[in-house]
């Protein structure tokens, strides 16, 4: 199980943390900054949020915008504030000082249940790159990955063969047996890291599960000027078919920002 600890201001006592990583065991890291609990949030799956009640109701939901399946479990000193964390579907409430044995009931029926499968997420912003658990992922061959990002500049509309080959060779339709290795390539490689669900294919056409893939791009167009990511002028910059979004978006930047 992966879990963090969120207390900007240390109030959770040393002994209360070492009752948090004795139930949740080794992998509870602790946060502090707000900016640093978002950034993780893009680039790892988290299991269990715990939350010091009185600082971070309002970071709370940015976390939960970004991971809508976090299980936030607050920590609280009486239970008034019990009652604000409902509203924003926590999965549980301690009340300080904390019980060992309470941690585990809470633990033990977490809102979300966990899940044995890591964040995919997708840094459009700057140059194209794709991260499995905040490690970078690496393809058998450079257009595999191209062609991913051509499937999440997209959006989830279902790309043909045809204009697949036109954007990664010019249209040249000799090269329709390498199409056919680079969709393998990008296939096999979601399927080593449990995620080949996330294509949909259909027979001449692919397209993405928008759903499934964490991506800076989607989050800052849901988010408009309350984003936690902001658009700083780059966009894909390594392909040039990229330009035309990379217009757009400067249009809406400026637009927000009027």
């Amino acid at each position: 199980m992966k879990a963090i600890l969120v207390d900007e201001k240390q109030i959770i006592q040393d002994n209360e943390s070492a009752l948090l990583r004795r139930s949740v065991g080794p992998k509870l890291m602790v946060l502090r900054a707000p900016e640093d609990v978002l950034s993780y949030l893009r680039l790892y799956r988290v299991d269990v949020a715990f939350v010091e009640a009185t600082q971070h109701m309002g970071l709370a939901a940015q976390m939960k915008r970004i991971q809508p399946r976090l299980n936030l479990i607050f920590l609280c000193p009486d239970e008034s504030y019990c009652i604000q964390a409902m509203h924003l579907h926590a999965s549980g409430c301690l009340l300080r000082p904390l019980r060992e044995e309470l941690i585990h009931m809470e633990l033990d029926d977490l809102r979300y249940p966990r899940k044995d499968t890591g964040v995919l997420y997708a840094r459009a912003f700057g140059n194209f790159e794709l991260f499995y658990d905040g490690e970078p992922v690496l393809f058998r061959y450079r257009k595999s990955k191209e062609l991913l990002a051509y499937l999440i500049d997209r959006k989830g509309a279902v790309v043909s063969k045809d204009e697949m080959i036109t954007i990664l060779w010019g249209g040249d339709l000799s090269r329709g047996n390498y199409y056919k290795q680079i969709l393998k390539d990008l296939t096999d490689t979601l399927a080593g890291l449990g995620m080949e669900d996330i294509l949909i294919k259909r027979r001449g056409y692919i397209g993405l599960r928008t759903d499934v893939i964490r991506c800076d791009y989607y989050e800052w167009l849901r988010g408009s000027t309350s984003s936690t990511v902001q658009f700083r002028g780059e966009y894909m910059r390594q392909y040039d078919w990229a330009e035309a979004t990379w217009i757009g978006l400067e249009g809406k930047s400026r637009l927000w920002q009027s």
